[in-house]
C-alpha cells in the first residue's frame, strides 16, 4: 500500500497540502480500528444478535479486521509522514530530520 499511497499523495492537488489529507484519513482508519479491537467481543455479539448468526464467527472476523487495519494503517502512514517532513524542513535540515 505504501507506494499507491505515495504515487496519490504526489499527484493530490487538495487546498490543504499534498500530504496532509492521506494522513488525517490514515490516522482516522487508524482510530477506529483501534477501538474497535478492545471492544471486538461486543461489537461481534450485538452483530451476530441483529444478524442472528453465532456470536464467534462474527467476533473473530472483528478482531482479524481491527489487527489487519491497525498494521496496514500503521504501514501506511509513514510514506505520507516521511514526505511531509522532506516538504517541511529546508533542504540543509532535511537529510538529518527526516532520517531520524
Amino acid at each position: 500500500f505504501q507506494p499507491i499511497i505515495g504515487i496519490l499523495s504526489d499527484r493530490c492537488g487538495c487546498r490543504w497540502g499534498r500530504r496532509k489529507p492521506f494522513i488525517l484519513m490514515v490516522a482516522g482508519i487508524l482510530f477506529i480500528s483501534s477501538i474497535a479491537l478492545p471492544l471486538s467481543s461486543d461489537i461481534g455479539n450485538s452483530l451476530a444478535y441483529a444478524l442472528r448468526i453465532k456470536s464467534t464467527s462474527t467476533t473473530a472476523i472483528i478482531t482479524i479486521a481491527s489487527v489487519v487495519m491497525i498494521d496496514v494503517c500503521n504501514d501506511s502512514m509513514h510514506t505520507p509522514l516521511r514526505a511531509f517532513l522532506a516538504d517541511v524542513f529546508p533542504k540543509t535540515k532535511r537529510i538529518k530530520e527526516v532520517s531520524s
